[in-house]
């Protein structure tokens, strides 16, 4: 009988054998030594479970008729198959059975065995059992090696999208972040850091890990003695920048090679798309900013192509127009909005707000006696409508809108209407009228809302939060799963180097379900060092802001969408204003 395949030849194998008969014992230590492996023989039942515990073997041979000369019930050859994994865990047990005992060796195999060697013994047996071992082990050696290099893989592809994304955003830092980490993967370094050609000069754009890594360094610095002569450092060059790797596994280099082509090439692409390295802003000069910023939320109702043509009808009638439009909804599965204006100055002053918001289709429900407004918008969810209502609300202030939509807040005209009406007059109380924050730069507004937690604003109040700061991100994950519950969602969040909770809010956008929409503005653009989560979607709104210290988020919360309105207007202003 030959001996084992090379591929799946391995170490001299120990093997434990358990038999009270001599011969048996020397018959299996004469197989294995003709091939290199050791014999351990254990005459008894205690024996073998001691010898295994002090040195593990990687076989077992038990004679499952040991120990069962009564014939009746399992012997102790039998109970050993089940407890001699339990001392090495995964030991592969072969039973040895002589023809007449058969059924003990059923009943080994039923225990666990792996198989079975029959009495006597005979080398090509012995080293049978021996050989399936070894193919088994070798074969579960190469699956794991595999699934390590599938994962690793997968790993490798959904960095590699993280950076694609970031580039098409044109989100340097944001790249440079995503191929710090693509390195210190693939080299297994202590710390990285990311570096972009600025003139004559490199300017770190990012850093991960333990890593001392000036802000600015020049290529002549990288190459002093306290950079080349760093037996621990690397320097890998990335395009026109270069990436410093610390305590980097020289057997990974092919690796890191790949990643920092991949991740420079990707730099390349932002720099000359007009992003200047190390500022995040453009390097030619951006076209003049409107007044009023684009806002950061989707436009999922688009204006008409052309002013819509006004179709007006009293509030008496609008309620049957309503219905006959919400019973066309449920019919075809789609949703209706009614809005609700509150505004000072009435419906003459309610045209010029809400007439640039409007499309073909949707109707106004006017009462020039009270001066109240609703508007129908047929076809149009709730993100849809918050859309139309932040149009309106940038047309005026002083007042508010109301939305409620189909099927979430009502199944019948009546009830939309009245609950659009609730909300409008709840907007009214909002914090951005009781605390005048309109009017306010967003670091005076970050400022009074933390100094004046619960404004008597009702549901939409402001409540304090004091949380270790583990608790917040979990706050702000649980905050985005249940805003993409019901259907597409938005959110606007502050991004910095330091614990912040972008990280964790991409992490929740990147599970497969409904739609979302990131905005992530950098701190750069606030001078506070401020928190900030803005959040719709079909189940309403969600703010969230305040700091970090001590490893603690003091913050105010509310479901006011008007606030969240406001901050994330402040936030896409001020990342304008310092981009310009």
């Amino acid at each position: 009988m030959s001996d084992a395949p090379a591929t799946v030849r391995a170490d001299p194998m120990t093997v434990l054998v358990v038999s009270s008969e001599a011969d048996t014992l020397r018959a299996v230590d004469a197989a294995l030594s003709s091939v290199g492996d050791r014999c351990v023989a254990a005459m008894d039942a205690a024996e073998a479970i001691a010898l295994a515990q002090t040195a593990p073997p990687g076989l077992a041979l038990v004679d499952v008729a040991l120990g069962a000369g009564a014939g009746a019930g399992i012997g102790p050859g039998v109970s050993l198959v089940h407890h001699l994994p339990a001392v090495v865990a995964g030991l592969p047990v072969y039973a040895m059975a002589n023809r007449p005992e058969l059924h003990h060796a059923v009943e080994a195999l039923t225990a666990g065995a792996s198989g079975v060697v029959p009495l006597p013994v005979t080398v090509e047996g012995v080293l049978r059992a021996v050989r399936e071992v070894r193919v088994r082990r070798a074969a579960a050696a190469q699956r794991a090696s595999l699934e390590r290099e599938v994962a690793a893989s997968g790993q490798r592809l959904e960095r590699m999208s993280r950076m694609i994304r970031a580039a098409a955003r044109g989100a340097q830092l944001e790249l440079a972040r995503e191929a710090a980490d693509a390195l210190r993967e693939a080299s297994d370094a202590r710390g990285v850091a990311v570096y972009a050609a600025e003139g004559a000069a490199l300017v770190r754009l990012a850093f991960t890990g333990e890593i001392l890594a000036p802000e600015t360094v020049t290529r002549a610095e990288l190459d002093a003695a306290s950079f080349a002569r760093d037996r621990d450092r690397e320097r890998v060059t990335m395009g026109s920048g270069v990436a410093l790797l610390d305590g980097a596994d020289p057997a990974r280099r092919a690796a890191v090679a790949a990643a920092a082509q991949a991740a420079g090439s990707l730099l390349h692409l932002v720099a000359r798309g007009g992003v200047s390295p190390g500022s995040g802003a453009p390097s030619v000069a951006p076209p003049p900013m409107p007044s009023v910023p684009p806002s950061p939320f989707p436009s999922v109702r688009p204006r008409a192509s052309v002013p819509p043509a006004m179709r007006y009808e009293p509030i008496t009638r609008f309620e049957g127009t309503a219905a006959r439009e919400i019973e066309k909804a449920r019919r075809h599965g789609r949703k209706v909005s009614i809005a609700a204006l509150v505004l000072e100055g009435g419906a003459a002053v309610a045209e010029d707000a809400f007439g640039p918001a409007l499309r073909d289709g949707d109707v106004v429900g006017r009462d020039d006696a009270s001066g109240e407004v609703l508007l129908l918008l047929p076809d149009t969810g709730v993100l849809g409508a918050q859309l139309c209502r932040r149009r309106i609300g940038d047309g005026f202030e002083g007042g508010a809108v109301g939305i409620a939509t189909f099927p979430h807040d009502g199944s019948s005209a009546e009830a939309l209407m009245h609950a659009a009406r609730r909300r409008a007059e709840l907007g009214l109380r909002s914090p951005v009228h009781a605390l005048a924050l309109t009017a306010m730069p967003l670091e005076r507004i970050v400022a009074t809302l933390l100094g004046s937690p619960l404004v008597d604003a009702g549901p939409r109040s402001l409540y304090p939060l004091d949380l270790a700061f583990p608790a917040a991100v979990s706050l702000v994950q649980h905050a985005c799963h249940e805003a993409r519950r019901g259907g597409p969602a938005a959110i606007v969040v502050t991004s910095r180097e330091a614990l912040g909770f972008a990280a964790a809010v991409r992490e929740v956008c990147a599970v497969p379900g409904e739609p979302v929409t990131l905005r992530e503005v950098e701190t750069r653009a606030l001078e506070s060092a401020a928190d900030i989560v803005v959040m719709a979607s079909e189940h309403g709104a969600w703010v969230c802001c305040g700091v970090s210290a001590d490893h603690r988020f003091k913050a105010v919360h509310t479901s006011d969408p008007l606030l969240g309105d406001l901050l994330a207007r402040k936030l896409v202003r001020a990342e304008s204003e310092v981009r310009a």
